[in-house]
């Protein structure tokens, strides 16, 4: 299926889900089902509701339902169409259900629910409106940058140097910025062959800085379209910025897109691949990039983190959240209530007792906490939610007890054609969450590799 620019940094923001809410103690995970059979149902989805065909359009997107468990984007798109089909009763259903898991807070004044809104019913959804749009806010703003283009995604600190570094998207840099926000470029536009940069991730011990950069479609400004769907992993030294390695993969009529990554105290990096559903990983002793695991099931994987033991890896894809045995490879989805949802996470991180995410397919900043086995994630908590500062946050990073993360993006400001809608653009704001300490839990990995049933 082909994708555009846009699509691919906001692939987040269109995915689908499944509604299944048969008991609060149920436990949902990932359907093991095609990820090629879901991008197909969703562009079937999507061309049929232009086509104003609502019961193809709808058929599909129930076809996506069932490959993802808590997606209430889709939900909620399921309910629309329901309702111009004057079902009226799975409509509310529907979508009381994308509410529950905090998305749909412009269902009032959305004019495919108008033939709802007299239904004693839609009183409920009005209530249900109301909570998920309830502001939640523990960040304060740490710093501001005033270069507006520079749309960036990733974000690292360098606890040595006492300097963070912010990848561009569209200028296809580094900067590198102090604590206090002065700002310097620590590499030039395009320096070395850089692309758009994506992930990015500090080595202190090792003093190197490690970033994804890749080619998407339509590509950068001054690029060649013919480098669509390159992806390289960058290597430099953090203290000179001189270019150490560059790990660079492109295949004749194969896309790429090297999105996150996350070093393990060995100094081996994995890699996320969105677009092939792949890990890759660098290891210090070959020195080179290798497959690491491939899965239909890993639909669009993006954040990535490491439990404290390297045992687990924990990698963000479209439809939840997947544990990774670092040594074997196996796999199982994270399992969860099917009170909350896992769905839109994009940059993800270890925090003590479990994960910080940024989970921007619902506008939001959350704590996940890991139960013993470290395969389930037993509660959320929402640390940022409907502030009006936040324009499609992206990724993050943990200093001590304090959660860092670029808060607007603006990824959105792209347009078609890969340039930028200057009215979309504003100063970049890095916000900076003081984290509590949780209560203390015992986190067992032993326990899970063994007596746990991977694939």
């Amino acid at each position: 299926m082909k994708k555009t620019w846009i699509c691919l940094f906001m692939a987040a923001l269109v995915c689908s889900a499944s509604c299944r809410s048969d008991g609060a103690a149920e436990r949902l995970q990932v359907i093991d089902r095609s990820a090629q059979k879901y991008y197909r149902y969703i562009e079937e989805a999507m061309e049929a509701r232009q086509k104003e065909d609502y019961v193809s359009s709808l058929n599909a997107y129930m076809g996506a339902l069932a490959v993802m468990p808590a997606n209430p984007k889709l939900s909620y798109e399921a309910a629309r169409l329901n309702a111009l089909l004057g079902r009226d009763e799975e409509a509310i259903r529907l979508l009381d259900r994308a509410l529950s898991l905090g998305y749909g807070t412009a269902a009032d004044s959305d004019p495919d629910f108008r033939s709802l809104k007299g239904l004693p019913e839609f009183q409920s959804i009005r209530k249900k409106i109301e909570w998920a749009a309830r502001p939640v806010s523990k960040s304060t703003p740490a710093f501001t940058l005033s270069e507006k283009d520079l749309i960036p995604e990733g974000i690292t600190y360098d606890p040595v140097g006492g300097a963070f570094y912010l990848g561009s998207t569209f200028k296809c840099k580094i900067i590198k910025v102090t604590r206090s926000g002065r700002t310097q470029d620590f590499t030039s536009e395009k320096q070395d062959g850089l692309r758009t940069v994506l992930g990015l991730r500090v080595d202190a011990g090792r003093r190197v800085l490690w970033a994804n950069s890749v080619v998407a479609s339509p590509p950068p400004r001054g690029v060649d379209s013919r480098e669509a769907g390159w992806s390289a992993v960058f290597k430099f030294d953090l203290d000179s910025g001189r270019l150490i390695k560059k790990y660079t993969l492109h295949e004749e009529g194969r896309k790429h897109l090297f999105n996150d990554l996350v070093i393990d105290s060995r100094g081996r990096v994995f890699i996320t691949d969105s677009v092939t559903g792949s890990i890759y990983v660098i290891s210090p002793d070959a020195d080179e990039l290798r497959l690491f695991l491939a899965s239909e099931s890993f639909i669009y994987p993006n954040g990535i983190a490491l439990s404290p033991d390297d045992r687990i890896l924990y990698v963000a894809h479209l439809g939840g959240m997947i544990g990774i045995d670092t040594e074997t490879g196996a796999y199982r989805p994270l399992t969860h209530p099917a009170s909350f949802t896992l769905y839109g996470i994009d940059g993800v991180y270890w925090y003590r007792n479990g994960l910080i995410g940024i989970q921007n397919g619902l506008g939001r900043v959350v704590r996940l906490f890991a139960d013993h086995s470290g395969l389930g994630v037993d509660m959320v908590e929402v640390l940022e939610a409907n502030n009006p500062v936040l324009d499609i946050p992206t990724t993050g990073v943990i200093i001590g007890d304090e959660f860092y993360y670029i808060a607007n993006a603006a990824l959105s400001a792209f347009r078609e054609d890969g340039t930028l809608a200057p009215e979309r653009l504003k100063d970049i704001v890095i916000m900076k969450i003081v984290l509590n300490h949780p209560v203390s839990r015992r986190f067992v990995t032993d326990r899970w590799i063994g007596d746990v049933a991977l694939r």
